[in-house]
């Protein structure tokens, strides 16, 4: 085997190892991506349970607040 084919088989070799890297470097950001969009889609969750409890607590001390007012305009 020449060198030339020598070389060119390393070469090869080498840009075969580089393009798997490469494929794993990508799987890996993709799935670390994937995790970080599943734990804002959860933080999301949870913002919107604490937001909408917020609100009912809002709307009970405003009809709470009605009532008051009723029963002494009642008087």
């Amino acid at each position: 085997m020449g060198t030339i084919a020598s070389s060119q088989m390393i070469l090869s070799q080498a840009e075969q190892n580089g393009l798997q890297q490469l494929r794993q470097f990508d799987k890996d950001v993709f799935m670390q991506q994937s995790q970080r969009n599943e734990e804002s889609a959860q933080d999301a969750e949870k913002l919107k349970a604490a937001l909408l409890a917020t609100l009912g607590s809002i709307a009970k001390g405003i009809s709470d607040t009605a009532s008051v007012v009723a029963n002494n305009t009642k008087m």
